[in-house]
């Protein structure tokens, strides 16, 4: 059995395997001004499963992700996306638990860390990191997803989602995010009468 942390809740009416997720229930605060977009968007890095790279998520997610003012820019190991946000300011992270580690698609680092857990680790070192979010992955056994989702939770992961992603509950993750960590506005909204991600997802 999966044990939670007090600060982690699952989110209700969802159970963990069947489409459900954890929340940080107390996620540190991220000073809005310090984290301003100049396109005004809200930038989220998505990392992919090399493995099943033809047909995963992330190629769907960006299109559809556009209008509704997200900005979604994939990566396809984590040396790319670590390049990546240190070249664009990353307001949020989707990583894939199967991510490669590099270009080499080794889906385990040397000590049998997968590289979507070692992504996650060197993300959370960042001065400024973003909020992060691991998306389950079907590539493993039940006692090695067990032992990695335990080692995200551990290493400040925001939430923790399922596959098939369903674009509805990405955006719930990212709204959660929006409110939690840049108090419900966009973080390249300069002005107080700027949309926020609620009402960009009631247009």
């Amino acid at each position: 059995m999966l044990m939670i942390n007090p600060r982690i809740h699952l989110d209700t009416g969802k159970r963990f395997g069947h489409g459900g997720m954890f929340d940080r229930d107390e996620p540190d605060q991220v000073d809005a001004d310090k984290h301003r977009s100049e396109r005004g968007k809200f930038n989220v890095l998505l990392t992919e499963d090399r493995e099943h790279a033809i047909e995963h998520w992330t190629h769907q997610l960006p299109r559809l992700l556009g209008p509704q003012g997200v900005e979604a820019v994939v990566a396809k190991n984590g040396r790319e996306a670590i390049d990546i946000s240190n070249e664009l300011e990353v307001h949020a992270a989707v990583i894939d638990l199967a991510t490669p580690q590099d270009a080499a698609n080794r889906a385990y680092t040397s000590s049998g860390m997968p590289g979507g857990i070692w992504l996650l680790e060197v993300l959370s070192r960042l001065p400024k990191h973003p909020p992060i979010v691991i998306v389950n992955s079907r590539t493993y056994t039940p006692r090695q997803i067990h032992r990695f989702l335990h080692d995200a939770l551990r290493l400040g992961a925001f939430s923790v989602i399922n596959q098939p992603v369903q674009l509805e509950q990405l955006l719930g993750v990212i709204q959660r995010i929006m409110q939690r960590q840049y108090n419900g506005y966009w973080p390249g909204s300069m002005v107080d009468d700027e949309p926020g991600l609620d009402d960009a997802l009631n247009n």
